[in-house]
Formats: structure tokens, sequence, C-alpha cells
């Protein structure tokens, strides 16, 4: 991320100046180029470096069109999974790397899927899966910028972080239409009792665990006080860079 890169190591108001400038000479004044496609994870809004742009067309990951586009569709997975002999794989597959929304579009992570294939091949077809897109990214510009907040934002970060019922959940998940469905999560992290290995089953008691503590403690009630009806529940448990998630439906 060259613009994040240069906002911690001070010079990013020379970088935004840079990709600015080369935007409209290999863009827009190009006369060789008809089409072109930039890509990004991380789209500073309030910066000038679009600006010497003409028809410019966002697509983000909520826009319907294109989304299948971002990752892999059920029907490439199976296929990859046809050619390189694990078929029977695919149950495994979704479970772990499904999930993803773009528009309307449920894809795969495209990176997991294919580190999958690449350890499950031949003799290791039964190796225990991974979670291989963790802490491959970074948001320090984003917890920067919620230290940097005004009070009004700040009080409004805490009140999403609010007691629900007997507590504090993890995460809840509120849409803007009270008519759509709304989430309650709970993440657990699966302990190592001693030098026993840790095994697949306890990481899912502790995901077990963390539905159950959404309800004994009630924390859907700040959902149902403020309308919402349709809430989902999701207990998430991790071990390292392992985990688990189990959902249950409606409250």
């Amino acid at each position: 991320m060259p613009l994040e890169s240069s906002f911690y190591d001070g010079y990013y108001d020379h970088m935004v100046s840079f990709i600015r400038s080369l935007f409209e000479r290999a863009l827009k004044t190009n006369t060789d180029l008809e089409f072109a496609v930039i890509t990004g994870r991380l789209r500073i809004s309030k910066e000038s470096i679009f600006t010497v742009l003409n028809n410019l067309s966002i697509i983000s990951i909520l826009t319907p069109d294109f989304g299948e586009y971002f990752g892999f569709t059920d029907e490439e997975v199976r296929s990859m999974l046809e050619y390189y002999s694990l078929p029977d794989k695919f149950d495994e597959v979704r479970s772990w790397y499904n999930g993803y929304i773009f528009g309307n579009s449920n894809v795969y992570n495209p990176w997991s899927v294919i580190m999958y294939l690449r350890d499950h091949i031949g003799a290791n077809r039964d190796y225990f899966p991974m979670s291989y897109w963790a802490n491959t990214s970074s948001n320090s510009i984003v917890r920067d910028l919620i230290e940097r907040a005004d009070s009004e934002t700040k009080a409004d970060i805490v009140k999403s972080n609010r007691e629900s019922g007997n507590g504090r959940s993890g995460i809840l998940v509120k849409p803007v239409h009270i008519f759509e469905k709304a989430f309650v999560l709970e993440l657990k992290t699966a302990k190592q009792q001693g030098k026993k290995p840790v095994s697949l089953e306890m990481i899912d008691a502790a995901a077990d665990e963390a539905l159950k503590q959404i309800d004994e403690m009630r924390y859907a009630d700040a959902l149902l006080e403020d309308g919402y009806g349709n809430i989902g529940r999701y207990g998430i448990a991790f071990f390292k860079k392992d985990c688990r998630v189990h959902y249950k439906e409606g409250y």
C-alpha cells in the first residue's frame, strides 16, 4: 500500500502528487490507451488523486456488477477440486474459504483455495486446512485515524461496543434497515491443556461455548431494543491461526 506506507514514513503529500501525475500521464493523456482497470484494497476518497481522470466507474464490494470476479465461485472451486482429484474435499473447502460477499455474489478467497490445493495434492490430501489469509494485510491506518478522531466519532465507536443484556458481546453487526438481518458474534480462544495437542473437537467446543454465552448473557437485547427482529448468532473460536465458526439462526 504506497499511500499507507507514505502516511507513516512522512512523505504522504509527495506520494499523492506522484500518483496524481501518474494517473494523468498514463491514463488521461495516453492516446494509445482506450480502457484501464485500477484495483486496490483501500480507497482514499477525500484525496484528489482521481480528479485528473474522466469517466471513472467505481466498483466496490457493494456493487452488484462483476462481484463474481473478486473470487472463485462454487463452480470454479468444484472444477479445480475435480482436476486435482479432490472432489470429496468440496465441503471442507467451502467451510473454510467461502463466505465473501461482493455485490450479490458469494465467492471464495482465491489465495486460500490455491494454497489449499498446493498443500493437499497427492499424499497430503488429508492435511489439516489452514487460515492462509490471516495476517496478510495491515489496518494500521484505520486504527491511527480512529485515534485521531474527534470526540463525537469516538462516542459513536464506544456506543457500538456498548453492553447488551448482561454483558458485552464481541461484535454486533447492524444493517442500515431494521428489516434486514443483524448478527451477534462472540469470539473465543481454544486453550491448550498442558502438552496435550489441540484437536478440532476442542476448537468446536469453544465455538459452541461462544454461542451458549450469547444466549445466556442476552447479547442480542441491544439489537432487539433497536427494532431488529431477524438476528443470527455466530460463535467463533480460534487457536493461533486456525478458526472454527458455528452459526445459529433466529433469536
